[in-house]
């Protein structure tokens, strides 16, 4: 049930990142609240030691920080979105998310940069990346 939802979510965000090249407020606010909601079913279910939760918003945190250091070469968005992620599908999950994110995201623009499709300076949207990557890791189990 949480992969099905995820994946809509981030079906959801992936229309709205390529459409209107950022992430909306009211997006970040749904998967904020989920998140929490399943952060908190998780917490009864397993101990959550105060490291375990840190190393699972980690992620969002660099995000977060590469933005901030870049003027948002990296938009504050995508951090956020790993900071719900993690409440969601917890550290292990969300680091296989992201490492595999920018594995495809990399791939993508090495490829659009050999075919000259688009220049160093070029912005792509990441969520679709992200999407793709939980698409890719759901269908492969990950986590269970």
């Amino acid at each position: 049930m949480k992969n099905l939802l995820m994946n809509l979510y981030l079906m959801w965000g992936t229309m709205e990142d390529l459409k209107e090249k950022k992430i909306s407020l009211t997006y970040l606010k749904i998967g904020a609240i989920l998140g929490i909601l399943f952060f908190i079913r998780e917490m009864k279910n397993q101990d959550l030691s105060v490291i375990n939760v840190f190393l699972s918003f980690l992620p969002g945190m660099i995000f977060l920080l590469i933005a901030k250091i870049t003027k948002e070469k990296i938009g504050y968005g995508d951090g956020w979105l790993f900071l719900i992620i993690s409440c969601w599908m917890g550290t292990m999950k969300t680091w296989a998310l992201w490492q595999t994110s920018l594995l495809l995201s990399s791939v993508f623009s090495i490829v659009m940069l050999i075919t000259q499709k688009c220049k160093m300076k070029s912005h792509i949207a990441f969520v679709p990346f992200v999407w793709l990557a939980h698409l890719l890791l759901w269908s492969l189990n990950y986590g269970k």
